[in-house]
């Protein structure tokens, strides 16, 4: 008997998706949640990885004849390949395969970073101060009644992705410029903000933690440590959510068992119950805080570099799941894996293309990633999606890692744009 998956939006990471569950002899369907892929993710899109393709038409009537046509394949599941898919894909799960469903009360908790908050606050659960504003006076007014208006504060839109339009407010800082820069655009999943977001700042160290649900019940997959920068555009704000590097932590890491217990509660608080799920923490003097949660495999390519340094990653546990039912409870690990990103400080043309060539020579050099070339114009780097490039690092030995990205980092202050 034919065996189908039904992939909602399977872009970015979730590319993977098919040719995974390919090898174990089960076809995929794609859905497609709008007519037009956004140009951000356009790059991962591979149609002929599909037996059939099917787009929806953004009506709840043409969701439930969606749904009705989905039935007919009697799919092992209905899961989300990134997270432009989420909202779709949890709609469909339960409609069509119910028995492997999230809580369908909480899908707006699993895509809308306000929902998200609410719903995690409503579970007991500690959280950082936020306030959803249609205008800067709302956002003015939230500030003052807090009592934040000596504090920083972060802005972004309640229902994007990738670090997109994310921007730091100094205390007492200029509030209507980024607010303007968020409110009536339109963001990277094709969807124009309506609301903007506001958040306490939290000052600590911000963590990845990746699980993979199996009825209600969770395993860690990685736990990494973000460095990030925040680049001024003005003196008092600028933009944040700019990646420096990722490093993967051994499970025996001392921090890992806080924030595994945390990231199930807050899994729990949104009704995950299976699949997976993506959780930024910042690990602040009072204890983890939530920074967002994605009902979907991490993206920009996080899977590859897991199973560089675990063995394994959340793509191949959602197959192991399905076809075998298996559930495993943590994570192996083989090697210490750094993915190092390259930022370019404003846009320029880019003069010495050749200057990360000697990269592949050095001792701990996995792979790279730099789309650009000598006489490029190339972006000043603002998030995820317009990275100069990244280099990944892996070796059982850190101290190793540690000496090749430190001359990673000489080679990036040489880059000569005009």
């Amino acid at each position: 008997m034919e065996r189908n998956i039904v992939i909602v939006d399977p872009l970015s990471t979730g590319q993977e998706l098919a040719p995974a569950f390919a090898e174990r002899g089960v076809r995929a369907i794609a859905v497609m949640s709008m007519l037009d892929t956004p140009a951000a993710v356009l790059s991962g899109w591979f149609p002929e990885n599909f037996e059939h393709i099917l787009v929806w038409n953004g009506t709840e009537r043409g969701r439930r004849v969606l749904a009705e046509h989905l039935r007919q394949f009697d799919p092992l599941a209905v899961i989300p390949g990134s997270e432009f898919g989420v909202l779709l894909a949890e709609h469909l799960a339960a409609e069509v395969t119910p028995d492997l469903a999230n809580d369908p009360a909480l899908i707006p908790a699993r895509r809308d970073k306000w929902d998200m908050g609410q719903a995690v606050a409503a579970a007991g659960i500690p959280t950082l101060k936020q306030f959803r504003a249609e205008s800067v006076e709302q956002a003015a007014a939230w500030i003052e009644q807090e009592g934040l208006g000596g504090s920083k504060l972060v802005l972004k839109p309640t229902n994007s992705c990738a670090t997109d339009s994310v921007h730091f407010v100094e205390p007492g800082g200029d509030l209507r410029t980024p607010f303007e820069a968020i409110l009536g655009h339109t963001n990277i999943t094709n969807q124009v903000n309506t609301t903007v977001l506001l958040q306490e700042f939290a000052e600590g160290v911000e963590y990845i933690v990746d699980l993979y649900a199996v009825n209600g019940e969770y395993g860690l997959v990685d736990v990494c440590r973000y460095t990030k920068a925040v680049r001024y555009d003005h003196a008092d704000h600028g933009r944040t959510g700019i990646y420096e590097r990722v490093d993967f932590l051994p499970p025996d890491t001392p921090e890992v068992p806080e924030l595994f217990a945390f990231a199930q509660q807050v899994a729990k608080a949104v009704g995950i119950r299976n699949f997976s799920a993506h959780v930024e923490v910042m690990l602040t003097a009072a204890g983890p805080r939530l920074v967002e949660i994605g009902a979907r495999p991490a993206g920009g390519g996080h899977q590859m570099v897991t199973r560089l340094a675990t063995g394994d990653a959340q793509i191949q546990r959602t197959v192991r799941h399905l076809v075998d039912g298996e559930f495993k409870p943590g994570y192996d690990w083989l090697r210490h894996v750094r993915a190092a990103f390259l930022t370019a400080p404003r846009s320029g043309t880019w003069r010495n293309g050749d200057l990360f060539d000697q990269v592949d020579g050095l001792p701990t050099f996995d792979c790279k990633h730099i789309p650009y070339g000598t006489g490029d114009v190339v972006p000043a780097s603002t998030g995820l999606f317009d990275a100069f490039g990244w280099v990944v690092f892996a070796d059982p030995d850190l101290e190793a890692v540690e000496a090749d990205f430190a001359k990673l980092k000489e080679l990036e202050a040489q880059i000569i744009l005009d």
